[in-house]
């Protein structure tokens, strides 16, 4: 057996020597501290948030805990902070924040609800952000209320998360057949290697939203400051309010519109790109022009 299967039984071992809590929403708080101190013991045996969601997935069936949307929300609402607290001492502020997120899309991904709310304005107060929120979910529905740190929704699949708040970077990073809309202002990097996704952001975005989308839907209702489309293939991409600089840089096959104008089109752009700004009431076609298409076929 390797080493962390046989870690992972001897944690089970131990849960049956002392029972667990009769509580659902306790054996989800003893569950969260379990998985949090095997995950910290093994930290370079698990690398990856796939690989803390899936051992949080063996220990929460093996402890028999029922993952209802109630006690989920319940748990991040009035539990969260202090367990985090608490077993941040041990292992880590950022550690324990790591690991609790990867318990949280575990229980949702072996929950039989398939829409959840959780609130994190009260964790917000305490100027903590987490990241990972909805990773690795597949095929379920998530609202947030508050603000989130980075790689919202990294490796979801089918799956709709909502967040009522701001957003760091990466929203959707590595994301498949997903729809995410963010109901404030993003960091860099929206859609970073997205698949199939759509992902609306209904305020700003900081610099290269797209990048290395692929078939990819982004919306974002405000400004970008750099570099739209950065490195997108085959991916529509809107900005209903100003871009900055280099706009389409190594977009290959995509569609770029920029409803309030832009600072610069890059000088890197790569075939089948079509650029697109808002004039008198329609779109029009900045990219390539005329002359554009001219230089390339005598090339």
């Amino acid at each position: 057996m390797d080493e962390k299967l046989l870690s992972l039984e001897q944690t089970k071992s131990k849960l049956r020597v002392t029972g667990v809590p009769s509580s659902n929403l306790e054996k989800i708080c003893e569950g969260c501290k379990e998985f949090i101190q095997y995950a910290y013991d093994f930290r370079s045996v698990i690398k990856s948030l796939d690989e803390g969601v899936s051992v949080a997935e063996s220990l929460i069936e093996e402890y028999e805990i029922i993952p209802r949307a109630d006690d989920i929300y319940s748990f991040v609402k009035s539990r969260f902070a202090s367990q985090h607290k608490i077993l941040g001492e041990v292992v880590g502020m950022n550690n324990a924040k790591d690991f609790m997120t990867a318990y949280l899309s575990a229980l949702m991904n072996l929950s039989n609800d398939d829409k959840f709310r959780i609130d994190v304005s009260e964790l917000n107060k305490e100027e903590i952000l987490l990241d990972n929120l909805g990773g690795c979910l597949r095929g379920k529905e998530l609202v947030i209320e508050g603000n989130v740190g980075g790689d919202l929704g990294c490796n979801s699949q089918n799956s709709k998360i909502i967040v009522n708040g701001n957003a760091s970077d990466y929203v959707g990073v590595g994301s498949q057949n997903s729809k995410i809309t963010i109901n404030g202002n993003a960091g860099g990097y929206v859609g970073w290697n997205s698949q199939d996704t759509t992902i609306v952001i209904n305020g700003d975005a900081e610099g290269n939203v797209g990048y290395c989308s692929k078939n990819a839907t982004i919306i974002v209702n405000g400004d970008v400051k750099e570099r739209v489309g950065h490195h997108s293939k085959n991916s529509k991409i809107t900005v209903n309010g100003r871009a900055g600089e280099e706009v389409g840089y190594v977009a290959e096959n995509s569609r770029i519109y920029i409803k309030k104008g832009f600072d610069s089109l890059s000088d890197n752009i790569r075939s089948g790109t079509k650029i697109f700004v808002y004039k008198r009431y329609r779109w029009k076609k900045v990219y390539p022009s005329f002359m554009e298409i001219i230089r390339r076929f005598i090339k």
